[in-house]
């Protein structure tokens, strides 16, 4: 609860050797990943962006790539509790996860059998479609709400 750190490590003493041997770890892990998000996060943008891996520049890649590492680094530095990553990120993608990825599936699916001719448009389907779009909706709203309670409970917890 409120009585912990945000980085449950941090509540172990530091000549505990397990605790010490468990934080090297996971800078390890983290260190390790650093790379991995990065190329994964690059690779999202460049696709929002229309570009696919041969048609970036080396030099837009690399200055991407820096720009990418110093924002992330820069949050890193200014955030004291992992604990609001944490939850700000399980209230936000939890949201996207339960309630807009499978009905957005589910559209995206249904709309393409439709155009085909594979699916006919009954009632029953156009009512499952209106359903997932009321899903999609809710899941937008679930997710910044639970999103501004994580900010609201890390900076401002006087409020709640």
């Amino acid at each position: 609860g409120g009585n912990s750190s945000g980085l449950v490590l941090n509540n172990y003493s530091t000549q505990d050797f397990g605790a010490t041997l468990v934080r090297l770890v996971t800078v390890v892990s983290l260190v390790g990943s650093y790379p991995i998000f990065v190329r994964g996060i690059k690779s999202a943008l460049f696709e929002l962006q229309g570009l696919g891996g041969d048609d970036v520049s080396e030099k837009r890649n690399k200055n991407t790539t820096l720009l990418l590492v110093l924002a992330i680094t820069a949050v890193s530095l200014v955030l004291e509790n992992a604990g609001f990553m944490v939850g700000f990120t399980g209230a936000t993608m939890g949201s996207a996860i339960i309630y807009i990825f499978p009905p957005v599936l589910y559209l995206k699916s249904t709309s393409r059998r439709i155009a085909s001719g594979q699916l006919t448009e009954t009632t029953s389907v156009k009512l499952e479609r209106a359903f997932c779009k009321f899903l999609v909706v809710l899941g937008g709203i679930v997710g910044v709400l639970g999103g501004t309670v994580s900010i609201l409970d890390s900076f401002f917890p006087g409020v709640l």
